[in-house]
């Protein structure tokens, strides 16, 4: 408790040093672009997090990491902004950022992020649900073409219409395995055209869901 405590107060620290010379908005009233990077960042650290026993502390330390080490993790996750749709809502950017946003540079933005979430989560708990499930399905259509994600048990099934050469299968492949958790370079094959399949040690709602959403925009990406 007393560890809790002394970690709330540095965050409440952080808080005021950043806020000093911030002019703030209302995550509701404020600009699209800064809530829609503000979101797709905590939907990144989240996925991260999720493996984590203490998540406070690990928001911590990309909340303290050097600009290279949070460059390569945003390079790492880079996609087109158009076509994703974050998990992180509105109301719970809201509930992230309780003092309102602001727009600044990218990996600035990034570190806020984390920031907040490590403040949040100290005092709320993990905004999502870290319950295994066992089954979800998701659907999507890009300019007519259907998408099928599917989990069932430790296996999730991405099928597609399958338009794509074979590098550009193992790059979707590799992309879509590193946004699974728990999920391996050998347990990723494609047992058959237009399917994939990857394996993980357990997957959680906000996990596929997020999967969903980079799986969306990635496809989104390879046809425009």
């Amino acid at each position: 408790m007393r560890k809790l405590k002394i970690t709330v107060a540095i965050l409440v620290v952080l808080f005021v040093c950043q806020a000093a010379f911030a002019a703030f908005v209302p995550v509701q009233k404020a600009d699209p672009a800064v809530t829609d990077q503000l979101a797709r960042y905590c939907d990144i650290l989240q996925l991260l997090g999720e493996s984590q026993k203490d998540p406070v502390e690990f928001y911590k330390e990309f909340a303290a990491a050097p600009d290279e080490a949070l460059q390569m993790i945003l390079l790492l996750y880079a996609l087109p902004e158009d076509g994703y749709r974050s998990v992180t809502t509105m109301d719970d950017l809201a509930r992230i950022f309780p003092r309102g946003v602001e727009p600044t540079d990218y990996v600035s933005a990034f570190r806020r992020a984390a920031i907040h979430l490590a403040a949040y989560t100290a005092r709320n708990g993990r905004l999502h649900d870290t319950a295994v499930i066992n089954e979800a399905q998701a659907e999507f259509d890009i300019v007519g073409y259907k998408y099928l994600l599917t989990l069932e048990g430790n296996t999730v099934k991405f099928n597609f219409i399958d338009i794509y050469s074979e590098e550009e299968l193992a790059v979707i492949s590799s992309m879509l395995g590193m946004c699974v958790s728990g999920a391996e370079f050998e347990g990723i094959s494609s047992p058959r055209y237009g399917e994939i399949d990857i394996t993980t040690s357990g997957m959680t709602q906000f996990g596929f869901d997020y999967l969903t959403a980079y799986a969306r925009c990635l496809m989104y990406a390879m046809i425009y």
